[in-house]
């Protein structure tokens, strides 16, 4: 049986696995939007961190691919049944939409313990996406600047 922290990892590098067979422009967005998720968190709180992600998954063109893979990663292991999903206060049998609303509406009907136990979670996963994606996915080529950091909530 795997520990917690194992199942985290396995599942942090599947996600990333998904997105290192694409073209290498969404890679890099991908990389440093993931790089850049965990201090969005921190800076403004889990719900207003994925409610800001949402927002720029659903714009046309420039990165939005890239912040649907990242809405994506972090929303399923939230409450997808192979991740930290039955654990979660914010689990349901229900499938989820990630690119809508409807994890940060679960989250905001939950209680304030609830939401930090997610936080935390969070933060622990995200340790291991964001070792993933620098790991496997090479940063861009000099000249070819990281995306440039998205403005807080």
């Amino acid at each position: 049986m795997m520990t917690l922290d194992q199942r985290r990892a396995k599942f942090a590098l599947e996600k990333v696995n998904e997105v290192v067979g694409l073209s290498a422009e969404p890679n890099s967005a991908y990389r440093a939007y993931v790089r850049k998720f965990p201090s969005t968190v921190q800076r403004n709180g889990l719900m207003q961190a994925l409610a800001l992600e949402l927002a720029l998954a659903n714009r046309s063109g420039g990165d939005a691919a890239a912040h649907k893979h990242v809405l994506c990663h972090v929303s399923a292991w939230l409450v997808d049944p192979s991740g930290w999903g039955p654990r979660s206060p914010h689990f349901t049998e229900k499938s989820f939409n990630y690119l809508s609303t409807d994890l940060v509406k679960r989250m905001s009907e939950g209680t304030e313990k609830e939401l930090i136990r997610t936080q935390y979670e969070m933060m622990t996963y995200l340790r291991w996406l964001k070792t993933f994606a620098e790991a496997l996915i090479p940063p861009p080529e000099k000249g070819n600047s990281e995306p440039a950091p998205e403005e807080g909530v």
